[in-house]
């Protein structure tokens, strides 16, 4: 078993509204997206190419 240290800041993102269109100023009119830092973005993918023979994922996992 390999035991890997993340840094907490890895997991951190800057959330931005971003406006659905509708030009009306309501919470609800509004959709998030996150921006991550590029360094752990850098890093994720690095630990997948190394690793990624340890991960399994499932065909019922998915996200949008």
């Amino acid at each position: 078993m390999i035991n890997v240290c993340v840094p907490t800041n890895f997991g951190k993102s800057y959330t931005v509204p971003i406006p659905k269109g509708n030009v009306t100023q309501q919470a609800d009119n509004f959709r998030g997206i996150s921006i991550s830092p590029t360094i752990s973005k850098l890093f994720e993918h690095a630990v997948l190419v190394r690793f990624s023979r340890y991960f399994a994922t499932s065909e019922y996992q998915f996200g949008f």
